[in-house]
């Protein structure tokens, strides 16, 4: 009698996971998924977030050489379907970001620049919620996300027109613009000195404490791409640079050297 029991118990396990196992959908697997990350970090034209309702796959964001951003959904077994496509900007975009910029630690907008705008539009809809002026900005090289101030939001910092310049994250507006000149294609946001104050990295070398716009180092210049990341676990953001032929090189800016392992 418990023999049977215990074999009808088995049974109805074995059905019901079978069950969840077929309701179940596939996830991506790992080589779609690095395949995905490779092209969305490498490329700037390229970038990636997770589904907002959690859905299964990954969603990519590409700006075309025809003045458009698209958005894709990248689903298990390399199936694609576009979602949205947006409006003509006013030129090519030269770079695309996701950000957080309501300051609640969720991605929530979609942050591109071509030569002379900035566009902004809500990944919750696609709803265009900002774009700068045709005569704000005639010439921007390069641009990044962070929190330059004491108010939860993030800031969209510029580089344009030779001057860097805060943009606001919720009310679009300009909050600052440098009195020095500066000429950055690559630039990252994040505190490299451990004075938990934001800094600004610049490719061409400076590092500025961007609360007051006074720059703190500028003996180096860094190389075409760059990117801030705790490598040694001490708190502390460095700033690791590489350029075409040249070696990767990773520096200690509150230091003021460079980092040898």
């Amino acid at each position: 009698m418990r023999r049977g029991r215990a074999c009808r118990a088995w049974l109805l396990g074995i059905l019901a996971t079978v069950a969840v196992t077929a309701g179940a959908q596939p996830e991506l697997t790992y080589e779609e998924y690095r395949s995905i990350a490779r092209s969305s970090i490498q490329l700037l034209h390229c970038a990636m977030y997770e589904p907002l309702d959690g859905e299964v796959g990954m969603m990519m964001v590409l700006a075309d050489r025809f003045g458009k951003l698209n958005a894709y959904r990248l689903l298990p077994g390399n199936q694609r379907e576009r979602v949205w496509s947006s409006r003509n900007l006013d030129g090519a975009a030269e770079e695309v970001l996701i950000a957080d910029l309501e300051g609640d630690g969720l991605e929530d907008h979609i942050v591109c620049r071509t030569r002379r705008r900035i566009y902004v539009f809500r990944l919750e809809d696609f709803f265009n919620s900002f774009e700068s002026q045709p005569n704000d900005y005639t010439d921007i090289r390069a641009f990044a996300i962070g929190n330059v101030d004491s108010d939860p939001a993030a800031e969209i910092v510029i580089n344009a027109d030779d001057k860097l310049h805060y943009v606001d994250g919720l009310s679009f507006t300009r909050e600052f613009t440098s009195l020095n000149d500066y000429e950055a294609t690559r630039m990252r946001v994040g505190d490299v000195t451990g004075d938990n104050v934001a800094d600004i990295v610049l490719n061409t070398g400076q590092v500025i404490e961007a609360s007051t716009g006074e720059i703190i180092w500028e003996d180096e210049v860094f190389g075409s791409r760059l990117e801030l990341f705790d490598l040694d676990g001490d708190g502390v953001l460095e700033v690791m640079t590489e350029s075409d032929g040249l070696p990767f090189r990773v520096w200690d800016v509150d230091f003021k050297q460079e980092k040898r392992f």
